[in-house]
């Protein structure tokens, strides 16, 4: 997400563009030229954060149009360890080496298979009939399919 959510010393919520070089001229672009855009994204948030916590930067995220997606923090190490371990490699034509894998067993194809429908489902939650999904790099390759299995067309 190209946003940092902190808790700032009052114990309120603050948003701010984070200092990524892609993500804030995307944002900036899209925010200028598509003004019905939403964001979905992977948040990341400290364990004590409370549910009356989570809803109050959830409302402020989506006056900027972004909604994030959370996850704990096993499925998502299992998601980026078969994306960086199977996936990277074989998109960028490395040989996979034969200690890689143990990456292709069952439940790390089932993290980045879950990981990837919880983005389908946030990016459908957020959008209508007329909306087009734009998904980025290999990370959510199933996404799209996940978006077409739930019948939005």
């Amino acid at each position: 997400m190209p946003i940092d959510v902190v808790k700032d010393e009052s114990g309120k919520w603050t948003a701010s563009l984070n200092s990524n070089m892609m993500y804030p001229a995307l944002y900036a672009f899209l925010q200028d030229n598509y003004k019905r855009f939403k964001w979905v994204s992977y948040l990341e948030l400290p364990e004590e954060v409370t549910e009356e916590d989570k809803e109050n930067i959830e409302r402020m995220l989506a006056e900027r149009n972004f909604f994030p997606v959370y996850l704990d923090s096993r499925t998502y190490l299992k998601f980026m360890e078969y994306y960086e371990k199977v996936l990277y490699p074989f998109f960028h034509n490395f040989v996979c080496p034969s200690d890689n894998f143990e990456f292709m067993e069952t439940e790390y194809w089932d993290a980045y298979n879950y990981v990837n429908k919880k983005f389908a489902e946030a990016a459908i939650e957020c959008g209508d009939s007329n909306s087009l999904f734009w998904v980025h790099d290999m990370y959510l390759l199933m996404c799209p399919f996940q978006i077409i299995r739930k019948n939005v067309t």
